[in-house]
């Protein structure tokens, strides 16, 4: 059935940043609970690891075309588009700027380890448009962000800005020696 390959899409699958995340952000329709609607609208999401995105728009459109399949029997009609993409990005690892960012992590707090983020932000824009090495860092829990009632407890933002005001001396002297 078309809902295991959406929710499968392991060919899609990174060994870095694993599989896509995939939500349907928004759905709309009807006008009343007693009456049936006569259309519906979702828009969902993908986000992917960087240099997938062929692979993933193939797995976005069969999943489509399976379900538009799905439906031929029906009274039921469907159109899907892909209609908005945001390429993915990453700052190498073994990059300056990435090391000067893990190296005042770990001072700060030593348990820590790199990991991947798959979101999406603005850093893909430095990264890709104009060629700026950029990386995502922030204080808290992914589980507060964005979310309702979203916060930051006030040790992790204390512990977020000592690890930025370290990086931020770190990083300038080792402009001013190369």
């Amino acid at each position: 059935m078309w809902q295991d390959q959406f929710m499968e899409w392991s060919d899609t699958q990174d060994a870095v940043y694993g599989p896509p995340s995939k939500n349907v952000g928004t759905i709309e329709g009807g006008s009343d609970i007693f009456t049936k609607p006569a259309s519906c609208s979702l828009e969902c999401a993908v986000r992917y690891a960087p240099g997938t995105f062929q692979k993933i728009e193939t797995s976005v459109n069969q999943t489509l075309s399976q379900f538009a399949k799905s439906l031929q029997n029906s009274n039921i009609s469907f159109q899907g588009e892909l209609f908005l993409h945001h390429d993915a990005s990453e700052a190498h690892p073994d990059s300056p700027l990435v090391k000067v960012l893990y190296d005042s992590i770990c001072q700060v707090d030593p348990s820590r380890q790199k990991q991947t983020f798959p979101g999406g932000a603005d850093a893909r824009h430095f990264n890709k448009r104009y060629r700026i090495p950029a990386v995502l860092f922030g204080a808290g829990s992914l589980r507060q962000a964005h979310a309702e009632n979203e916060f930051i407890p006030m040790d992790q933002w204390i512990q977020g800005a000592e690890i930025l005001a370290l990086m931020i001396a770190r990083w300038c002297v080792s402009q001013e020696e190369s």
